[in-house]
């Protein structure tokens, strides 16, 4: 199955990671909801979780009394069709053989139509040209639910690395 993939071989120990000069955090507020980081960008892991082709760097687990979702991130120096294939690749995926390992007809099948994805694309340097593009194919799998977004430390203490706000709405 394929969160048992997840948590006994890419669980991160902590809510953050970094790439490329680029880096993503989370933040837990409150005891009443779960956050989880996942480091898939390896042969190994994606082989394990049956990924054919390139993987997003993470996946971010998230969950609440109101909601669950699954955001799929990949932290990028600059190309940005390639981020967008590398999530669309994990997302394909993903949602395919978390259906496959669950029977039809059963309160967790009915819980799987209830997760929202998300995407989250993190790079350093300046937007490409045609990013409109880019924005099209991502709003199509994950309406309203992504984000693009130049990655600009504004200090050493204060960053724009978190994504909390998008992974919990």
């Amino acid at each position: 199955m394929c969160f048992n993939v997840l948590l006994l071989s890419s669980l991160l120990p902590k809510n953050t990671h970094g790439e490329e000069a680029v880096q993503v955090r989370a933040t837990n507020y409150n005891d009443e909801e779960i956050i989880l980081f996942f480091h898939i960008d390896t042969p190994k892991i994606r082989r394990d979780l049956g990924i054919q082709g390139e993987a997003c760097d993470l996946i971010i687990y998230y969950a609440s009394k109101k909601r669950r979702s699954i955001c799929l991130v990949e932290l990028k120096g600059s190309d940005i069709g390639h981020a967008v294939e590398q999530i669309s690749n994990t997302y394909n995926h993903i949602k395919q053989r978390l259906y496959d390992a669950v029977p039809p007809d059963t309160e967790a099948r009915s819980s799987l139509h209830k997760i929202t994805w998300k995407a989250c694309i993190r790079f350093s340097g300046s937007a490409p040209q045609d990013i409109k593009k880019y924005r099209d194919k991502l709003d199509r799998l994950f309406p309203k639910s992504w984000e693009i977004e130049a990655y600009r430390p504004l200090s050493r203490r204060d960053s724009n690395e978190d994504i909390t706000s998008l992974v919990r709405r």
